[in-house]
């Protein structure tokens, strides 16, 4: 789910920022697994971490994105 970038933080939600076409909005994150280090290096080794997401698209499927729904 997106939520606005100006939605209160609330303890019981995980987001991680996203951008769609270059406007921030938060991401709500429905699961989070811990890593151990082990996996923590593998993942950072392989670039399976992600720093940051981009959405870029049609006006239509980008206003989409958007909606509550």
């Amino acid at each position: 789910m997106l939520l606005p970038l100006e939605e209160q933080k609330r303890d019981d939600l995980v987001t991680a920022t996203i951008f769609v076409q270059d406007k921030p909005w938060l991401f709500r994150v429905g699961k989070v697994e811990g890593l151990t280090s082990t996996e923590r290096e593998q993942a950072v080794k392989e670039g399976a971490l992600l720093e940051q997401v981009r959405f870029y698209g049609p006006d239509a499927l980008m206003r989409r994105c958007r909606k509550p729904t």
